[in-house]
Formats: C-alpha cells, sequence, structure tokens
C-alpha cells in the first residue's frame, strides 16, 4: 500500500502526516535500549510501533505523551515536527495534562463528536496550551472554547 500523496503541480512525492510522524517516533526509538523497551515506555506492543514508525497508523496520544515524557522531546515535536527535540524539562505536567484528556474525554463524548485519535490528540493540545500558556484558568471555558472550532470544521 502506497502511503505517499503526489501533489499534481508539483511533481514530487511529499511525505503524509504518518511518514513524517514515524521518521521522528524512530528518532525517539533510538533514545532507548531497543525498539522493546521503546514499545514498553508507549504502553503497545513493539508491532504497533513498528506500525506507527511505518506510516501505518496513527498513535494514540497518550503513547505519544509517553514517548515525550520519558525522552523529553515536546508533543508538538513528535506530532508536527514544531521545533528541535528539547531537554527532559519540557515535558507536561501530568496532573494538568491527566485533567485535560479526561475532560476533553467526556465533553466529547457528551456531545457525540466522533474524533480520530489525531484529531483527539490536537484538541487536548490547544486545550492544554489554552491552560498553561495563555493563563486561562477556567478549564470547563478553555475545553468549551476548543470544542466551538471543532464543531465548526
Amino acid at each position: 500500500m502506497e502511503n505517499r500523496e503526489k501533489p499534481s503541480d508539483l511533481g514530487s512525492e511529499v511525505p503524509t502526516f504518518r511518514q513524517e510522524v514515524g521518521t521522528r517516533l524512530r528518532e525517539i526509538e533510538n533514545r532507548f535500549k531497543n525498539r522493546e523497551s521503546a514499545a514498553k515506555c508507549a504502553g503497545v506492543a513493539k508491532s504497533t510501533l513498528q506500525s506507527w514508525i511505518e506510516g501505518r497508523a496513527d498513535p494514540s496520544f497518550e503513547a505519544v505523551s509517553r514517548l515525550s515524557r520519558e525522552t523529553g522531546v515536546s508533543i508538538d515535536w513528535i506530532a508536527f515536527g514544531a521545533e528541535e527535540p528539547t531537554s527532559a524539562g519540557a515535558a507536561p505536567d501530568d496532573e494538568t495534562l491527566r485533567a485535560v484528556m479526561d475532560a476533553v474525554a467526556f465533553e466529547v463524548e457528551g456531545r457525540g463528536l466522533h474524533l480520530r485519535p489525531t484529531q483527539f490528540a490536537r484538541l487536548c493540545q490547544v486545550v492544554y496550551r489554552l491552560i498553561t500558556e495563555s493563563g486561562a484558568s477556567n478549564r470547563a471555558a478553555a475545553i468549551k472554547a476548543a470544542l466551538e472550532l471543532v464543531e465548526l470544521n
């Protein structure tokens, strides 16, 4: 199965989102003793990690979060290549992250939305940023604002 898109105006193949994430996950995997230890950290089987690295499947937000925390690279870098891998000090606040994930899951389910894992991860990321970076003290308001954006798309 070909996992590349060929834009007609460029005439060349460009990597898909999954392939780009897979490339960065391979770099993260190299920080571990072996694939088994990387998979164990992510909470998945070696074959699942392999499918993510090969771009055949989307990793779960929780697995990406675990790998981020363990290796000290940002979730933004894993998902989007937004910045260079960072030191261990960049790990998200576990308590806030867990609260955001739980609250977003509750709201998404309550609204009857069906999100792919990557959409759920991105939504959690936006809410987490709203809370931690912009000083949003009300988690419910941050989640509501982010969900309104999701429902518009």
